[in-house]
């Protein structure tokens, strides 16, 4: 699978999120709405009915000022030792503030020196909660998890934009490398239902084996990353 890590302490950390209420977004987030909406179909062509309501719920997920938290993932590799996930969660958007700052007290326990490992975190995850962090008042932590530079990977390796150009998922990569697919009954587009219906646990789990993945394959690319660092 490669080599161990060189750092004394890896965190691979994923999140999940879901729409804010449409109903709850004022006059600014419906025209930020709407803009995303015209981004998308000027990429793709008209939308059908079904079509703009489906891109309409992804783009209130993923986009911070019309989304909210609704779990944090973490694993820690400790030389040679793999820790079970812990998960951060907010059952509604009213848990948000609690569960972000619940986060971020962790990350500050973490060693400075630390490898944080992600997918697409430089791109979405780390941006998105910064965004949530400031609009609940909620302080985030001196972390290199905030550190989004593109072009490095010490001490925010994100696997994403380690072949910028290649456009792959974390489930190919995962392929590519021979590591175990997170992949399973759930997805992404299953997260806000579980998160209405209670089933919480269940998003974190799905949550987890991201990170699991993540974490993997940050090992097994190990040899390049000690070379491009």
């Amino acid at each position: 699978m490669g080599q161990l890590p060189s750092s004394p302490t890896a965190i691979a950390f994923d999140i999940e999120t879901c729409p804010l209420p449409e109903a709850s977004l004022s006059e600014e987030q419906y025209r930020r709405l709407e803009s995303e909406m015209d981004f998308r179909e000027s990429r793709s062509g008209p939308f059908t009915e079904k079509e703009r309501e489906s891109e309409k719920r992804l783009a209130r997920s993923t986009h911070g000022m019309l989304g909210w938290a609704c779990c944090a993932s973490v694993v820690r590799q400790e030389g040679s030792k793999t820790l079970s996930p812990e998960s951060f969660v907010a059952r509604s958007p009213d848990e948000e503030a609690r569960m972000l700052d619940d986060f971020w007290e962790f990350v500050d326990q973490i060693p400075r020196q630390a490898t944080w490992v992600t997918f697409n975190g430089k791109g979405f995850d780390i941006p998105f909660l910064q965004m949530r962090s400031v609009a609940r008042q909620v302080e985030p932590a001196r972390s290199g998890l905030n550190n989004t530079y593109p072009y490095g990977h010490e001490p925010h390796a994100d696997l994403m934009k380690v072949w910028p150009k290649s456009h792959y998922t974390l489930g190919q990569l995962c392929a590519h490398l021979q590591v175990a697919s997170p992949k399973g009954e759930v997805d992404g587009s299953d997260v806000a239902p579980l998160v209405r219906e209670g089933k919480i646990d269940d998003v974190a789990r799905y949550c987890e084996g991201d990170a699991v993945a993540t974490l993997r394959c940050w090992q097994a690319m190990q040899p390049l990353l000690e070379k491009l660092s």
